[in-house]
């Protein structure tokens, strides 16, 4: 059993003043948030995210265009030529669009006139696609969540609908209440008996923070939603709040550079709308789809610490082993076993200090197979294929040793492709190792057994070497020379003479092999 009171050199203490403690917990913390955004950097260039992204982003140009003609519908609709409405509709359009300007609905053409033409059925169709973007998110998402396989088509059809469905509608609410409450400061007598009752803060969340809000809801219902594999709600939340903080920067820096650097309609004149757009939209399916690996870095940060230490791909700064103590540390005393022989275990488990011998039993003797120190990891086997264990593993100095669940591990392994192959040729040099030793050890016991046949006849008792040997096979059930070569060995070794009558024996030696043999 682990002794926790006890800490060995190289694992932090757990004493000390609380301020010492609570620092070295925050550079702990840090030191994680650091590593999920180091994680979350690799996959997004391993993943291909820049390509996904591109391609997010012309479905979206795509999309766009039925989307604002079918808002300009709704908000015709429910409030009719309401003077400003246009105006209203812009200037919301453009807190998440820097280049929007007035002039793109008449590029849109007239209205009313696709209200006549499109009707019911095709306005269905435009939400059909529209509903294009959802599916080229749902790809991109299933390869950052690493989701095993796709949903059915139909199913994939109808919830990039739906999606895209109650993303129109958030945007048709928060167009509304940007409208109704320009309208409302318009009108005197709600001026004076309603709005100016109203808070200023209220006023303010009315009119410009419910957006960023209605924002980070569709963001976060897009990650849980849309990828197969299921998200924590927090975690979805949290990359939701993330990227509207990034958007809202990346909108301040790309409204400066369109004013002071950009000439866009140089290069594409009537064009230009369209590029920024396109370019707008590329920009923020980035930062969408980075703030979704570092959703799926944050889910598994713990994989990542493990495949750190195991990858020995660690940095002073990122403090692998303490984290690593923290998270799955224990600490054994000497002569404590971690696991014995033939017991059932699923765990593995890293050494952070300390050394352990691993030993196996074999015909009554204990023999050692390997001693392993800082760095190393021992349990594999049982916990991958879950079988009892094949040898003992006893500590012989004061370790320290994070003790890893065995489905964490096969996750690792299904996570890690780099690392399921050096452990492969990992446990491959064990087992050669492992084997070379468990033969000497028998070959160890056989001339033993040989020995001591010899030690305890008599003079007058003791057989020639035909009849000694045959007599040896019989009772080890070795065959096809293997006495013989033993008999040869201890001949050469002057323990015995086997061509003296009767064979000599010099019981000196051969008690000296006995007694090392019992030990």
């Amino acid at each position: 059993m682990p002794f926790a009171t006890m800490t060995p050199a190289n694992v932090p203490s757990q004493k000390g003043p609380a301020g010492s403690a609570a620092v070295g917990k925050y550079q702990l913390r840090l030191a994680g948030v650091i590593d999920i955004l180091l994680d979350a950097a690799r996959n997004f260039r391993r993943n291909g995210d820049i390509n996904q992204a591109a391609a997010i982003s012309l479905y979206s140009l795509l999309s766009l265009v039925p989307l604002l003609i079918l808002t300009m519908i709704a908000v015709g609709h429910l409030l009719g030529a309401s003077p400003g409405r246009l105006e209203v509709l812009s200037g919301t359009i453009s807190d998440f669009y820097p280049s929007f300007s007035e002039g793109f609905f008449d590029r849109l053409g007239d209205i009313e006139e696709k209200k006549r033409i499109l009707g019911g059925i095709g306005i269905v169709s435009l939400l059909w696609l529209s509903s294009l973007v959802i599916r080229t998110v749902e790809i991109a998402l299933n390869g950052i969540f690493r989701t095993p396989g796709r949903r059915k088509y139909l199913i994939s059809i109808t919830m990039a609908v739906g999606m895209i469905t109650v993303v129109w509608m958030a945007g048709l609410m928060m167009i509304m209440i940007r409208i109704t409450h320009a309208l409302a400061v318009t009108d005197p007598f709600l001026v004076s008996w309603f709005i100016e009752r109203i808070p200023p803060a209220v006023r303010y969340l009315i009119g410009y923070a419910i957006p960023y809000l209605a924002i980070t809801t569709v963001v976060a219902l897009s990650y849980l939603i849309i990828p197969k594999k299921k998200v924590p709600f927090l975690n979805a939340l949290i990359g939701a709040v993330i990227f509207t903080l990034l958007m809202a920067a990346a909108k301040t820096v790309f409204a400066w550079y369109l004013a002071n650097y950009a000439r866009y309609s140089v290069i594409y004149g009537s064009f230009e709308v369209a590029v920024v757009l396109l370019i707008w939209v590329f920009y923020l399916a980035l930062i969408f789809l980075f703030c979704a690996e570092i959703v799926s870095s944050y889910r598994r940060r713990d994989l990542i610490l493990l495949e750190e230490a195991l990858l020995k791909n660690r940095h002073r700064f990122l403090r692998t082993g303490d984290r690593l103590y923290r998270k799955f540390g224990q600490v054994y005393p000497v002569g404590a076993y971690l696991f014995q022989e033939r017991e059932d275990g699923r765990h593995l488990y890293y050494i952070l200090s300390g050394r352990i011998q691993i030993e196996k039993r074999a015909q009554g003797a204990t023999q050692v197979l390997s001693s392993l120190g800082p760095g190393e990891y021992l349990g594999e086997m049982a916990a991958l294929i879950d079988q009892p264990r094949s040898a003992s593993a006893r500590v012989v100095e004061p370790a320290a040793v994070a003790v890893i669940p065995g489905e964490t591990f096969k996750s690792l392994l299904r996570d890690s492709d780099e690392l399921a192959l050096i452990m492969l040729k990992e446990l491959a040099m064990r087992l050669a190792k492992t084997n070379t030793v468990v033969d000497e050890l028998g070959r160890s016991l056989l001339k033993l057994f040989v020995v001591a046949y010899f030690c305890i006849k008599d003079k007058d008792s003791a057989k020639d070497p035909a009849e000694a040997e045959g007599d040896l096979e019989r009772l080890t059930g070795k065959g096809g020379g293997e006495i013989a070569r033993i008999m040869a060995l201890l001949e050469k070794e002057g323990i015995i003479d086997p061509q003296t009558r009767p064979p000599f024996i010099n019981r000196e030696k051969a008690w000296e092999i006995i007694s090392r043999g019992i030990r």
